[in-house]
């Protein structure tokens, strides 16, 4: 979102993803309501197109990892600060901040645990994606979720058991 000019038109036009929108629309839809009056045939059209978006996003991220080839796991600074942050930094912030809210009890356990199952999770291939159609360093982001993967394997299953602990 960042990448390019930072003209009021260029930053609106960027803004306005098809992704942001269709999110907000869906966002509307479903808490005003207003999804009950919606035909079956809506229904189906946006299930149908909704259920290519992850295939589609899966060929995009594995084509530019493959474009990347042995490059794609690079061991420099940029790639292991990024994955200290995203798998490391980032899940014991927020998750001290979970621990706070269990322990006043204002928000339920069951939310908490999930909230830290979402924030232990890699880098997203969908940053790949969002690399690309902005024009801000695919090759960066593919090496980024290449990493960030690599390092997950050890971080995830030390957050689920720490996880498992905190919140029993």
């Amino acid at each position: 979102f960042l990448a390019g000019s930072f003209a009021p038109r260029d930053l609106f036009r960027r803004l306005l993803s098809p992704g942001l929108v269709a999110t907000v629309t869906a966002i509307v839809v479903v808490t005003t309501g207003a999804v009950q009056y919606q035909p079956p045939l809506v229904n189906k059209v946006l299930g149908t197109l909704g259920a290519a978006t992850m295939p589609i996003a899966m060929m995009l991220a594995g084509a530019q990892i493959g474009l990347l080839g042995r490059r794609a796991l690079v061991f420099d600074r940029w790639n292991l600060q990024l994955a200290g942050v995203r798998v490391l930094v980032i899940p014991l912030i927020l998750g001290a901040i979970a621990v706070v809210l269990h322990h006043y009890g204002l928000v339920p356990r069951e939310a908490l645990i999930i909230f830290m199952l979402v924030n232990l999770m890699p880098a997203s291939i969908n940053s790949i994606g969002l690399a690309i159609r902005f024009k801000s360093a695919p090759s960066r982001a593919a090496q980024a979720v290449v990493m960030t993967h690599l390092v997950s394997v050890v971080t995830v299953i030390a957050g689920v058991i720490l996880i498992g602990v905190l919140f029993r």
